[in-house]
C-alpha cells in the first residue's frame, strides 16, 4: 500500500494516506509498477461520478463534468506537460533548445492548441459512449495512460542533467518495472473490456512505443513534461479507440 500511495501522490492531487515521506529507490520502483492501478482508481471515481450525475443531468453535461474531473484530479499536471512538449516541438530545432523551451511556464499557441484538442477529443469520445462500453472507457483510458507513463519512465534515460519531475522515479525503475506495469494494464483491459479492451490495449501499446521514439528523437530521453504528454496522448487515444470499438 505504501507504493500505491506514493504513486497516487505523484500522479494525482489526492492526499493518499500511507505514502513514505522520504521514499527509498526500491519504493519508487515499486510505485512505478502501481501506476496502472492508480489509473484504475481514477477510473472508478469517474464511474461513480457518472452514476451520481446521471440522476440530475443529461449526457452532454455529464461528459463535460467527467473530462473536467479528470483534469482536476490530476492537478492539470499532465496537460501542462502536453502543452510544454507541444510548444517545444514548434519552437526549437535542437534538443537543447527544446529542453529550454519546456522550462518556460508560459503556454504558447502550440501548447494551447494541444490542450484544446485533447479535451475536445475526450469529450467527443464520451459523447458517443452511451451503453455498456461507457464504464469500460472510463475505467480503462486512465489505466492505459498511466501505464504508458510507467513504461516510459522505466525505459527512457532522463534527458535533463539537473534532474526534474519524475527523475527519481526514472532512476529507480528499470525494464522489469516497465514491463510489469504494461502487463497490469493488459490484464485490466481484458478483465474490464474483454476483446475490445485487449485490442485497445494493443493500440495503446503502439501509441506508447511511438511516444518513446518521439521523446528520444526530440528530447534525447524523458522529462516530466514528456511523460505527462505521453500519458495524455495515450489516454486520449484510448478513449477514441474504445469509442470506435463500442460504436461498431
Amino acid at each position: 500500500m505504501r507504493a500505491f500511495a506514493l504513486a497516487g501522490r505523484f500522479l494525482t492531487v489526492l492526499p493518499w494516506p500511507g505514502a513514505p515521506e522520504e521514499p527509498q529507490p526500491e519504493e519508487m520502483a515499486a510505485a512505478v509498477v502501481r501506476f496502472p492501478l492508480v489509473g484504475l482508481a481514477l477510473g472508478a471515481v469517474l464511474v461513480a461520478l457518472d452514476v451520481l450525475l446521471s440522476i440530475l443531468f443529461p449526457l452532454p453535461v455529464r461528459d463535460a463534468a467527467l473530462v473536467a474531473a479528470l483534469v482536476l484530479l490530476t492537478g492539470c499536471l499532465h496537460l501542462d506537460g502536453l502543452a510544454d512538449w507541444a510548444d517545444a516541438l514548434g519552437g526549437g530545432a535542437s534538443r537543447e533548445r527544446r529542453l529550454e523551451i519546456m522550462k518556460d511556464s508560459n503556454c504558447g499557441p502550440m501548447g494551447a492548441a494541444a490542450i484544446a484538442l485533447a479535451l475536445l477529443l475526450k469529450y467527443a469520445a464520451l459523447s458517443v459512449l452511451h451503453g455498456p462500453g461507457r464504464w469500460s472507457a472510463l475505467l480503462l483510458a486512465p489505466v492505459l495512460g498511466r501505464a504508458a507513463m510507467a513504461y516510459l519512465l522505466a525505459s527512457l534515460p532522463y534527458a535533463r542533467r539537473e534532474g526534474g519531475t519524475g527523475a527519481s522515479f526514472a532512476e529507480a525503475a528499470g525494464s522489469a518495472e516497465g514491463y510489469t506495469a504494461a502487463a497490469w494494464a493488459a490484464a485490466l483491459s481484458v478483465v474490464f473490456g474483454f476483446l475490445g479492451g485487449a485490442l485497445v490495449a494493443l493500440g495503446a501499446a503502439a501509441l506508447t512505443l511511438g511516444m518513446w521514439h518521439l521523446l528520444d528523437r526530440t528530447l534525447g530521453g524523458g522529462t516530466g513534461d514528456g511523460y505527462g504528454a505521453a500519458g495524455e496522448i495515450v489516454e486520449t487515444g484510448a478513449f477514441l479507440l474504445l469509442a470506435a470499438w463500442w460504436g461498431l
